[in-house]
């Protein structure tokens, strides 16, 4: 099932979890293939479906004046550095690579978003 496994992945994924789960399980599927099982568990979790939506906007405005430039690539990089340090970063660029060269329904994207920040309010009013 060599070269497989990532299109396995993204199908069932965007079967379970539409356009954002097709970006996770292309993700979990491509680590699959590439590394030991052991290390592939570890490998699958680097990227959260908040970055994923995250990537899909960026995507979108980077697309906005129909060029991609290594500068507009570099300032996401330097976000997600910046955000959560070296670990996973070559994943996360993986994705961001995938995402601006597919089309990604933005409107879903952002709801994911709201729907992320909804429950992270209603998460630390609890806890107030």
């Amino acid at each position: 099932m060599s070269g497989y496994g990532k299109w396995l992945g993204g199908g069932l994924g965007w079967l379970v979890g539409g356009p954002i789960g097709g970006i996770l399980g292309f993700v979990a599927g491509n680590v699959l293939n590439d590394e030991p099982e052991a290390e592939a568990a570890t490998q699958s979790s680097k990227v959260s479906e908040l970055e994923s939506c995250l990537m899909v906007i960026a995507s979108h405005v980077i697309h906005a004046d129909r060029k991609v430039s290594l500068r507009e690539i570099d300032t996401v990089r330097s976000f997600f550095l910046n955000a959560s340090g070296e670990r996973g970063i070559e994943d996360k660029m993986s994705v961001m690579n995938h995402c601006l060269n597919h089309q990604y329904e933005l409107e879903k994207a952002c709801g994911y978003i709201r729907i992320y920040q909804n429950e992270t309010i209603a998460k630390s009013a609890a806890d107030v």
